[in-house]
């Protein structure tokens, strides 16, 4: 499935691809994926936001009326790809809307493999049309998920989320860095609770 015409073919139909990332779970980030997705689609852009976390998606959870009649996603009619779901006029994929399937023996359908070639196929084989923008919502730390996405998937650059936690700005530091490293450009970094002030 992940073969370079089918590279060219995703990339080649999506104007900008941006990575909303952070080292730390728990910081918002998901929330801030989905929020930068309607944002953009509020000003008239074309816009579709993808899940890449292959073990803890959230976003069948964040955008259940997604889900539609069947409860999982439907093969696109070339047979090898998937449509979308939409919302609004966001496209969306997610592993969630995969997860829950079951096989004839009652086992629930399970990714095998390395978790970062597992989400470049569903990456590739999403059939997303044009799009001015394509939101990826980075799973936390510096796996093998967020290493591909940083060194496989041309990036017009990241948006970094954390809090002011100390524990959260030490893990938010060590993932700029592999962006860094990586030469991704940093978007800029959004502060979630920035304002909040704890009564005790």
């Amino acid at each position: 499935l992940h073969t370079s015409s089918t590279m060219t073919t995703v990339y080649g139909t999506v104007g900008k691809l941006i990575a909303v990332t952070s080292c730390k779970g728990g910081v918002g980030k998901s929330t801030v994926s989905m929020q930068l997705a309607y944002r953009l689609a509020s000003r008239g852009h074309k816009v579709g936001l993808f899940d890449a976390d292959v073990h803890g998606p959230s976003l069948e959870a964040q955008i259940p009326y997604a889900e539609g009649p069947s409860g999982f996603s439907q093969l696109a009619h070339s047979g090898w790809a998937v449509t979308p779901r939409e919302h609004g006029t966001v496209k969306l994929m997610s592993f969630g809307w995969f997860s829950r399937l079951w096989t004839g023996e009652g086992k629930e359908v399970r990714v095998n493999g390395p978790a970062g070639d597992a989400m470049l196929k569903l990456l590739h084989t999403t059939v997303w049309g044009e799009l001015d923008y394509l939101i990826i919502d980075s799973p936390p730390g510096t796996g093998d998920v967020p290493k591909a996405i940083a060194t496989k998937v041309p990036l017009s650059g990241a948006l970094v989320v954390t809090t002011p936690s100390r524990l959260a700005v030490v893990d938010v530091v060590r993932g700029i860095r592999m962006l860094n490293r990586f030469a991704v450009p940093i978007l800029g970094l959004v502060e979630n609770m920035a304002s909040f002030t704890c009564d005790d």
